[in-house]
């Protein structure tokens, strides 16, 4: 059975979805979702007014391999709020550009709903098989 490993390390450059008073900024957290996994989405604590936010989360998904031929990781970006989350932006990361059994280590955009690129959050993947 297939799994992938993600660790959600940290963001930078995040939109301020807040008034910005009195240092009043994001509460960022981050939903994780993988097309492929057999359980759904999972998420990091939310981090209290910060713009470049540290979670080091690691998460596990195990994987259905009839659904690996177009897996994508799907990742949000959201500020907490009282009422409803503010979007902060999304990333896609294609399972079949990954190579299993070699780590990753990067930094993806993150895209508005407008289309345009604010922010990066950073990514840590491993797809591999537990036999290994």
């Amino acid at each position: 059975m297939p799994y992938l490993t993600v660790g959600v390390v940290e963001a930078r450059g995040l939109l301020n979805a807040d008034s910005g008073k009195n240092g009043d900024v994001s509460d960022p957290f981050v939903r994780v979702f993988c097309s492929a996994a057999l359980e759904g989405i999972q998420q990091t604590r939310c981090i209290q007014d910060n713009l470049d936010p540290v979670w080091n989360d690691q998460f596990l998904f195990e994987l259905d391999p009839a659904r690996m031929v177009r897996a994508v990781l799907d990742v949000w970006v959201l500020d907490k709020d009282f009422l409803w989350d503010d979007d902060l932006g999304r990333a896609k990361v294609n399972l079949a550009d990954l190579t299993p059994g070699q780590k990753y280590d990067k930094w993806v955009p993150l895209v508005l709903d407008s289309g345009k690129t604010h922010g990066q959050i950073r990514l840590q993947l491993h797809l591999q098989d537990m036999a290994n």
